[in-house]
């Protein structure tokens, strides 16, 4: 599926339906359907309810912040590039790892190709993004830990094929 239960989506077209909603609406994914037509149940403001097929909306994305004429975060005076954070492990051992700033980032997209399942049925290739990351761990597995501006801390498994990102305007395209 392109959209899960909590994104915010933006509607990307006029719909015929009513009320109807228009280019531009943001709501919030509250129901996904499965093999439906209009597999997505959107929430708009009041509780208003409208199912969505994928082609009709978006990830809802912030605005792009403006070009800095200051230097870039990790460059500012009492900003770090790298950081220490403890990691709790499965087997409940605690281990200190460095992150690193990617404050720099709009998003970070992961691909994942498509994968044949020992039932036979084809798992779909499919697209993880995290907007606005702030801090970055590699694991020698080749997994991520990526914590976002909203405080939120996201774990993207080994296994995925591409990586791409944006950065925001008037940043360096790489950290020093």
């Amino acid at each position: 599926m392109k959209f899960k239960i909590g994104d915010k989506v933006e509607v990307t077209q006029n719909t015929t339906t009513f009320p109807p909603q228009t280019y531009g609406t943001v709501g919030k994914v509250i129901r996904v359907n499965p093999g439906s037509t209009f597999p997505y149940d959107v929430e708009f403001g009041e509780g208003k309810r409208i199912l969505y097929a994928d082609w009709e909306l978006r990830l809802a994305t912030p605005p792009v912040p403006p070009v800095r004429s200051r230097p870039a975060p990790f460059e500012e005076e009492g900003e770090e590039a790298t950081t220490q954070m403890t990691l709790l492990q499965k087997d409940g051992t605690r281990r200190s790892v460095t992150f690193v700033r990617v404050s720099i980032e709009l998003f970070r997209s992961y691909l994942y190709p498509a994968v044949q399942l020992p039932n036979g049925t084809l798992q779909p290739a499919h697209i993880v993004r995290v907007d606005d990351p702030v801090w970055l761990y590699v694991a020698p597995s080749g997994s991520h830990r990526i914590a976002d501006a909203k405080g939120f801390s996201h774990y993207i498994p080994a296994g995925w094929s591409h990586l791409w990102w944006k950065r925001k305007d008037g940043c360096p395209p790489f950290m020093k």
